[in-house]
């Protein structure tokens, strides 16, 4: 079983508080949003409950068991909102999400994971509606043994100079928890 398949109330390896989370960010009733890298759907269930029926939430991940655990967690909680779109986040366009066309984009726990971390900054520009948002969420580097080795980690600097790379401005630098670091980025 995956490390991050540990707690129904936790996300990522069973510290964040994804509920908590989604309910500081502003997220509202009837707004779409993408959960790129969206895994066991730590983020993508507590965001379809946050924006109602009204609201969409894409989850979107490479693999197709974690999209499958997403869609039973959201028919148990008859949750109609949630779109399940398998993607590699590193190519352009991958998603299939329209230009201009989300409100928010949460990019939890995976910029450790790719290669190519710039490409995910251009496709969620892309899918960002003017003045929509980024959430970027991941571990710090050099604090703990678990999670991923601190080798593959980016700073907190290295996602700054992403996200103005691709002229976004950043609007709040925050720590979920004692091991992960989080931004909202705004387009």
């Amino acid at each position: 079983m995956p490390n991050h398949i540990l707690s129904r109330s936790k996300g990522a390896s069973g510290f964040m508080d994804p509920e908590k989370i989604v309910n500081s960010f502003g997220v509202e009733r009837g707004e779409t949003v993408a959960d790129f890298g969206s895994g066991a759907g730590y983020f993508a269930i507590p965001l379809a409950k946050k924006v109602s029926a009204k609201g969409k939430v894409y989850a979107i991940d490479i693999l197709k068991d974690s999209l499958a655990i997403i869609d039973a967690k959201a028919s148990r909680e008859n949750l109609v909102n949630v779109v399940l779109l398998q993607a590699d986040l590193e190519k352009e366009k991958s998603t299939t999400i329209e230009d201009d066309s989300v409100n928010w984009v949460i990019m939890a726990n995976i910029l450790f994971q790719l290669n190519n971390k710039s490409s995910i900054f251009r496709e969620a520009k892309r899918a960002l509606k003017p003045a929509g948002k980024i959430i970027v969420i991941d571990w710090l580097p050099g604090k703990t043994a678990i999670g991923p080795s601190d080798s593959s980690r980016i700073s907190p600097e290295q996602v700054r100079i992403f996200a103005l790379s691709n002229n976004l401005r950043e609007i709040k630098y925050w720590f979920p928890d004692p091991y992960h670091y989080g931004f909202i980025f705004i387009k």
